[in-house]
């Protein structure tokens, strides 16, 4: 896999500029979000700019803390979603690697769908799943893929009906 301009710079930060970064989180207890006070893009996620060989390269808050904390990103999901969908939230414990959510398999929506439809919480089957917390919400309120959800919830009837 071929590592980007922004990830080489991610993997060569000092621990100064870590602290700096750290000194622009308002960290808070261990679930709740933890806000970015520093530069957001205008989707509203966190940026900083890093010095590295000579060069300004601005890289994403959140890959920066998602690879400290649970490694590198995987080839299969080299996304950086949350399970709160807060999109300036750096708590560890909401980032996550995953797929591009626009490219997620039928059968897999079908499934999350069925899931939060049959009473689990989005959140939980999010995270289970790999997938966003707003990218389940937005199907899940028909607002994309409704026919998906209209399957889900025949397919849900279906299932009571032979129990």
């Amino acid at each position: 896999m071929e590592i980007s301009r922004r990830d080489q710079a991610l993997m060569s930060v000092s621990e100064k500029d870590f602290a700096k970064v750290i000194d622009r989180i308002k960290i808070g207890a261990s679930e709740d979000c933890w806000p970015w006070t520093g530069r957001l893009t205008p989707k509203g996620y966190p940026r900083w700019t890093l010095q590295t060989e000579g060069q300004s390269v601005d890289v994403f808050v959140h890959r920066l803390l998602a690879w400290i904390h649970h490694g590198p990103p995987p080839v299969e999901g080299p996304w950086v979603h949350r399970t709160c969908g807060a999109a300036n939230c750096l708590n560890p414990a909401h980032l996550f690697w995953g797929p591009d959510q626009r490219k997620v398999p039928e059968a897999t929506i079908l499934e999350a769908l069925r899931r939060v439809l049959s009473g689990e919480s989005m959140s939980e089957v999010a995270r289970s799943m790999g997938l966003k917390y707003n990218t389940l919400y937005t199907w899940r309120t028909g607002n994309k893929r409704p026919e998906l959800l209209e399957k889900a919830q025949q397919m849900l009837r279906e299932e009571k009906l032979s129990a």
